[in-house]
């Protein structure tokens, strides 16, 4: 797996645990009606979002940034993958 991946499965699962921390939150909220539970909610959302609208700057930006040394790979002679490793020595590009 490469790092990227790696970054995007460690993103996606702090997505899914602060989804569940919110949701945990609201409902400790109402059972209790502490107001911490309710500012830890709405910190959590915000956090959430965050974690999503990161996710997705960076899937697009790492789409752009393997478009460009695809096509500067292509304009020297070889296919060359990020990291500028090519398939010449047998190693496959991220």
């Amino acid at each position: 797996m490469s790092l990227y991946n790696f970054h995007r499965v460690l993103i996606g699962a702090a997505i899914v645990f602060d989804l569940f921390f919110t949701f945990w939150s609201v409902r400790q909220w109402r059972d209790d009606g502490e107001t911490t539970m309710l500012v830890m909610a709405i910190a959590s959302s915000i956090v959430t979002v965050a974690l999503i609208a990161y996710l997705v700057y960076f899937n697009r930006n790492l789409a752009v940034l393997r478009h460009a040394l695809s096509q500067r790979g292509d304009a020297a002679g070889g296919a060359r993958g990020v990291g500028g490793v090519g398939a010449e020595n047998g190693s496959a590009g991220v």
